[in-house]
């Protein structure tokens, strides 16, 4: 194929990904290989600046910078049907995410699939109480629209409800919906950004309100603090967690995500692996998580270093990317541990800054 002619959205060649993604996705099956060099093709060919990248830093992934203030997706002859906003707390300022209906569904696929895994598994229809805004009213926010996806798909809609509103998180549905689902020992499963957590407990405490939730239930946290709460580390997190709903830790599930993302990392192991109590994250067939050396970017097996993931879901955008975190490795997985300051990658033989797209 002609790398300097661009592959519009119609041609066959991108139906065809299309199909064989989504069969990796859904039915575990398909040529890892082969649809991830596809997808360095399509990349190649409808980006000169990805593949001048390419060129000059061979397969190391495009840091997570270049998607703040220009497009990288890939489909030029179509408008996209979404575009998700990253939050803005990194001083590069905020960036977006594009995507066409194929590469929005395939998230949709991946999310729903890598749920069912790792956190509603043979949960029959439980109350999932969302503490996100509604997608609607949260228009770009992508952690909104998964959360919401998930209440849907898997939520008992008797007794599911987003109990956040325009003045914050609504104490008088969460109880009631909680106390339904307790009298009944429904299972519920929270979900939620992690400061939205720690808000909502610390208000909890105030009233000296304590929940204990049926067996099979779990709480889903996602997003980090943002500078929006008190800061805790993620054992002290669980701990909170622990204390205000009557669970074990076993029961507290992280997710990694990102606006770039199509897919997500969850806990893999209750091992705490990280300085703070991160857990290992483990990659899947159709997603990938690594760390490099910041001295000479070869993979690290055990240790710590920059975080890199190849997620095949993604087909509007470059699917290999640094993510901005850093991480460390071991046998169970990759524990995501904080983000990267500028300073801080200062004096490597090649810079963050060096790792940018022209």
């Amino acid at each position: 194929m002609n790398l300097t002619v661009p592959i519009s959205y119609n041609d066959p060649f991108v139906e065809r990904l299309y199909q064989d993604i989504g069969a990796l996705i859904v039915d575990q099956s398909g040529d890892v290989g082969d649809i991830e060099s596809r997808l360095l093709t399509l990349s190649n060919a409808n980006s000169v600046s990805v593949r001048s990248y390419r060129e000059r830093n061979g397969s190391l992934g495009i840091p997570d910078s270049a998607f703040r203030g220009i497009s990288l997706f890939h489909f030029r002859d179509i408008t996209p049907v979404q575009r998700f906003l990253t939050s803005g707390t990194s001083k590069r300022g905020r960036g977006y995410a594009d995507y066409s209906a194929r590469g929005l569904d395939l998230m949709r696929q991946s999310i729903v699939t890598k749920a069912r895994k790792y956190v509603f598994k043979v949960l029959d229809k439980p109350a999932v109480f969302r503490i996100v805004p509604e997608s609607q009213a949260a228009q770009g926010v992508i952690m909104a629209w998964g959360m919401q996806l998930l209440s849907d798909e898997f939520g008992d809609p008797s007794n599911s409800a987003c109990v956040v509103d325009r003045t914050g998180v609504n104490f008088r549905r969460l109880e009631q919906g909680l106390n339904r689902a307790i009298a009944a020992q429904q299972p519920v499963v929270l979900i939620g950004g992690s400061f939205a957590y720690v808000t909502l407990c610390e208000e909890l405490a105030k009233r000296k309100c304590r929940f204990e939730l049926p067996t099979g239930s779990c709480v889903l946290d996602a997003g980090g603090y943002k500078g929006r709460s008190r800061v805790l580390k993620a054992g002290e997190f669980r701990q909170m967690l622990c204390t205000t709903f009557t669970i074990n830790e076993s029961q507290c599930i992280n997710l990694f995500g990102m606006t770039e993302l199509a897919s997500q990392l969850y806990d893999s192991a209750v091992t705490e692996l990280g300085p703070g109590g991160e857990r290992p994250k483990r990659g899947h067939l159709s997603t990938r998580v690594w760390v490099r050396d910041v001295w000479d970017w070869h993979p690290v097996n055990k240790g710590s270093g920059l975080v890199e993931i190849a997620d095949l879901c993604i087909i509007d955008r470059p699917h290999v990317f640094f993510t901005g975190d850093w991480g460390v490795s071991s046998d169970e997985g990759v524990a995501i541990i904080g983000r990267v300051q500028d300073t801080e990658t200062r004096g490597c033989t090649l810079s963050f800054e060096e790792v940018s797209l022209p």
